[in-house]
């Protein structure tokens, strides 16, 4: 009897959130931003793969890249692309991790900067929320990232995490709005499963032949 009731409040919660959500918008929002960022994902491996194909020796241009940089400098610029606004895509430095052994220890290392980058993106947030001038330029810039993030909290933490959106972005409107960071840190651990999830498509599209 006690069980049923429990199930009965946990389907009501569900479908308060759903009509939530929906009422919100935000299923629209993952539908058109979703759907966008798969179609961008893939035309960009498509360009890829056909200029490998046609064009230049992908293969050759990357490994010498690679083998040229310094591990410890490439995971600086990492840590700082993950930091600021993403400026490159984490899936590059995923398909580099696989020059080693071991690639998905790399990939966990990866995984724990960028979980880890994100505190310190929310915490530039708080930063800036601290200056006037900065406050005022991201509040007009970035108005539209963050009344989602007052609409839809987590959710979408959860979705930047996992999607190729700009999740430093998100982060740092985050701390600019003081959203709770005891629930912020949970929510960004989707970060994580993002790079094994990646790596797994990456290595066999654009698999490393040193």
């Amino acid at each position: 009897m006690e069980s049923s009731r429990k199930t009965g409040k946990s389907k009501n919660r569900i479908n308060l959130y759903h009509a939530y959500y929906k009422r919100k918008g935000f299923y629209e929002f993952i539908y058109s931003k979703g759907l966008k960022a798969a179609l961008i994902f893939i035309v960009i491996l498509v360009l890829l793969w056909l200029a490998e194909r046609f064009i230049i020796d992908t293969d050759y241009i990357f490994v010498s890249v690679i083998d040229n940089i310094p591990d410890w400098q490439v995971i600086v610029l990492f840590s700082f692309s993950e930091i600021g606004f993403g400026i490159i895509p984490p899936d590059f430095f995923i398909v580099w991790s696989q020059k080693f052994a071991q690639p998905f220890l790399m990939i966990t290392c990866l995984a724990i900067i960028s979980y880890f980058a994100s505190f310190i993106s929310y915490y530039i947030g708080t930063l800036f929320r601290k200056i006037p001038r900065i406050k005022l330029y991201l509040d007009t810039k970035l108005e539209k990232h963050a009344t989602k993030i007052r609409k839809w909290g987590g959710v979408l933490i959860i979705f930047t995490a996992l999607f190729p959106l700009p999740f430093s972005l998100f982060n740092i409107v985050a701390g600019l709005l003081k959203y709770p960071f005891n629930h912020f840190w949970v929510f960004a651990l989707a970060r994580i499963p993002r790079f094994y999830i990646y790596a797994v498509f990456l290595f066999k599209i654009f698999p490393y032949n040193a």
